[in-house]
């Protein structure tokens, strides 16, 4: 962003706030415009923040602008819930204006790229899960220097129970009017 000045004496420009930055920030008598850049580091905090930028001339004659600077826009979600232990393939949607960090509590989740600065949608990479409970992970995703943090699950189904039934037969004249047993295997998941 900039601004023009017009004095016709030497001037200063101050800002009240550490995270702007002005360019030039003195300049000479002049009746020809003279262009003020401002620069602001990026807001690494979720609030909105604003600053004065005050352009003073040697008289002590003064004007004041208020330069604001939107905080920034991150989230993360998952696209869409796993139905089935094999449900192999998913992604988060990280939205964010700013750079950012991906990051999981599981080391059976990682990320097919873990950091970006514009929003993408970033491919999980995680096998079947081999145990019959569900499984969670969190997903953490900060700003570059991680002072913002979003978080969101993501729950992976457990593989199904299989059972096995043992069916008991007694057959009298098979074995000389002794009994036996055959074992009969029948399978189902829940």
């Amino acid at each position: 962003a900039s601004f023009t000045v017009y004095s016709n004496y030497s001037w200063t420009a101050t800002s009240d706030q550490p995270w702007i930055s002005l360019t030039p920030a003195t300049g000479n008598a002049s009746l020809s415009e003279q262009t003020i850049t401002i620069s602001a580091t990026e807001n690494d905090t979720e609030n909105l923040r604003t600053a004065t930028v005050t352009v003073k001339n040697e008289t002590g004659t003064s004007k004041t602008i208020t330069v604001t600077q939107k905080a920034p826009s991150m989230s993360v979600r998952i696209m869409y819930e796993p139905i089935d232990y094999k449900d192999l393939t998913n992604f988060a949607v990280v939205t964010s204006d700013v750079g950012w960090k991906l990051s999981s509590d599981q080391s059976w989740l990682t990320f097919q790229q873990t950091s970006g600065n514009v929003s993408e949608n970033v491919k999980l990479i995680y096998s079947e899960n081999p145990e019959s409970a569900d499984r969670t992970a969190t997903i953490t995703l900060t700003n570059t220097s991680g002072t913002i943090v979003k978080t969101t699950t993501f729950t992976q189904p457990g593989k199904p129970k299989t059972y096995y039934i043992v069916n008991q037969v007694t057959e009298a004249s098979a074995l000389e009017d002794g009994a036996f047993y055959v074992i009969e295997f029948y399978s189902y998941s829940n």
